[in-house]
């Protein structure tokens, strides 16, 4: 699975083949070769390798996996994302998950930090760390994350950006908003 190989090879296809087979077989020692392949940067291989490693990984729970899943949060390759992929994943890795989310909401916080340094956002996409987070920390429903939720949805940029539901439309982060 490792193996470097051009961008657009067609031993990728028997890469995708044997990332299927391993998840049909419901193996977790797969786990730690798709969390290389899916962290892997697009200059190195197809980025459909990063994705499909991603939709493996949400079939293969597993908690290895969950740093390189926030990582695959903020990743791009050649114009593409995969932060659906990955928050998936998350999801299906479920609570193992929220504790290294709930950092993530604080752009101020080391962990906040050293991801920004890692996947080398800035910007816009330096803004999108706490929505991110926020995004799959309400997916998963994480209670122990409703004070840290309230303290990020004061904060700029989630609290300048909030969506605005239809006029008498109760909403869950409106109701966090206050």
């Amino acid at each position: 699975l490792e193996l470097r190989l051009p961008i657009k090879s067609r031993a990728n296809q028997a890469r995708l083949a044997a990332m299927r087979a391993l998840v049909a077989i419901g193996d977790p020692r797969a786990v730690p070769g798709l969390t290389t392949i899916l962290t892997t940067s697009s200059d190195q291989q197809d980025f459909l390798l990063n994705k499909e490693a991603a939709l493996a990984l949400s079939l293969l729970p597993d908690q290895r996996a969950v740093p390189a899943l926030i990582d695959g949060l903020f990743m791009t390759g050649r114009g593409a994302r995969i932060f659906q992929e990955c928050r998936l994943a998350l999801v299906n890795n479920g609570p193992s998950a929220v504790p290294a989310l709930i950092p993530l909401l604080d752009p101020s916080s080391p962990e906040s930090l050293s991801l920004a340094q890692r996947m080398k956002l800035q910007g816009g996409d330096l803004a999108q760390l706490p929505k991110r987070a926020a995004i799959v920390l309400s997916d998963l429903g994480a209670l122990e994350a409703v004070p840290a939720l309230l303290e990020a949805y004061r904060r700029p940029p989630l609290r300048d950006n909030t969506p605005q539901p239809p006029a008498g439309t109760p909403a869950f982060h409106d109701w966090l908003a206050r």
